[in-house]
């Protein structure tokens, strides 16, 4: 025999609905990307590794720009472990909703293009007279990995 629900239990469940209705829709936190170190090895997939800043709260490092049959896709840091003798990864940060992760990942691929369309402008200004003295200085160090003091100016000039 079906339980019939009574009307005070329809009225909680209607109340439920209503609140979940009128509730608005989290904003996600800015987001800011940069690419630490362009890779350029003929033996992998990887092409950059990109760190990014959540808010100015939180700072995710080791982010790759891989490449692929299927063009290039972000893949976030993880770590590898064994499961029944097969290698298994799991992330160690990932974005919760499809919004966030289409930002994130977004912004990780812009540095990315950005950062191509850099170096390349600085390989067409090598061939000008005085081109490597205009940029030596300015970006030295940008492509190292980040150490506790780069970290502090990542977040703060984000």
């Amino acid at each position: 025999m079906a339980r019939k629900n009574g009307p005070k239990e329809t009225a909680n469940r209607e109340n439920e609905q209503r609140e979940q209705a009128a509730e608005p829709q989290r904003a996600n936190p800015y987001v800011e990307a940069r690419i630490d170190r362009l890779v350029n090895y003929e033996s992998s997939n990887v092409r950059a590794v990109a760190s990014a800043n959540i808010g100015g709260a939180f700072a995710i490092h080791d982010i790759q720009v891989m490449d692929s049959q299927n063009g290039l896709f972000v893949k976030m840091p993880s770590k590898s472990f064994q499961r029944n003798g097969n290698t298994e990864y799991r992330d160690l940060f990932h974005p919760i909703t499809a919004q966030a992760r289409n930002e994130l990942y977004g912004k990780v691929l812009k540095a990315y293009d950005e950062k191509l369309a850099e170096v390349e402008a600085e390989r067409m200004n090598e061939g000008q007279p005085n081109g490597e003295d205009e940029t030596d200085g300015e970006d030295e160090g940008e492509d190292e990995s980040l150490g506790d003091d780069e970290d502090e100016g990542f977040v703060q000039g984000m």
